[in-house]
């Protein structure tokens, strides 16, 4: 019986170390854990930071290309905005109501008091678009230089004479045995007037091909002006 009680006492006091041993070891481990925490922690955030300072500079980056842009787009919308009061601001210009265009080349628009029969058509840019062929009770139809064998006279940017150009029916016209001494490709071609038919100094195209024979030449212009769009403009 007393070997029992002190094989109880024995195994008690063991139990009580193995206890306290035990708390240690617990103890040294959630300490040894919240140190390698705390590392991971500090060195998450010394990452971060960098990658943040980095990402600043990029933000900064960013940020100025932004305003140039937005600098440039508001001088953009000022030429715009000029551009557009300058063209509002002639008294001659008066935008026409577009009803219909057909498949030959004739165009449809709303009557207006102040048109009259001759007067010349063009788009927002001011490119030749026809001229008023006949004016009704409550439509204009102006004849545009997509219809067939329409023949004026044409000039390059400085006013020289180049030939006479005759329309083609698919907005390109043609010059046979132009005038000027050179004619590049791409170059502007006007009206030079004097033809009964428009006056001077109106765009209508750019030469698109120049062909040469032995005994001719004929130079392809292709028409500018913005037949497919519904905002037109009758000038007086």
């Amino acid at each position: 019986m007393k070997k029992l009680i002190i094989f109880f006492l024995i195994g008690l006091i063991i139990f009580n170390l193995s206890n306290r041993v035990l708390a240690e070891e617990v103890n040294n481990l959630q300490f040894v854990s919240l140190k390698i925490q705390k590392f991971f922690n500090d060195l998450g955030e010394a990452i971060f930071t960098s990658f943040l300072k980095k990402e600043d500079d990029q933000y900064k980056e960013k940020y100025f290309s932004l305003l140039q842009e937005l600098a440039e787009l508001k001088l953009n919308l000022k030429t715009a905005e000029e551009n557009l009061k300058e063209l509002s601001s002639l008294k001659n210009l008066q935008k026409l109501n577009f009803l219909k265009n057909d498949n030959v080349g004739y165009y449809y628009f709303e009557n207006l008091e102040k048109a009259e029969e001759g007067d010349i058509v063009v788009d927002r840019k001011l490119t030749l678009i026809g001229f008023i062929l006949k004016k009704t009770k409550n439509y204009l139809i102006v004849k545009s230089l997509l219809f067939p064998d329409l023949e004026f006279n044409l000039a390059d940017a400085e006013g020289e004479f180049l030939g006479s150009g005759k329309t083609v029916g698919n907005g390109f016209l043609e010059i046979n045995y132009p005038q000027a001494k050179k004619i590049e490709k791409n170059q502007p071609v006007f009206t030079f007037g004097n033809d009964n038919l428009f006056p001077a100094n109106f765009l209508v195209g750019t030469v698109y091909e120049i062909k040469k024979t032995n005994n001719s030449e004929r130079v392809i212009v292709k028409l500018e002006g913005a037949f497919e769009e519904k905002e037109f403009y009758l000038y007086k």
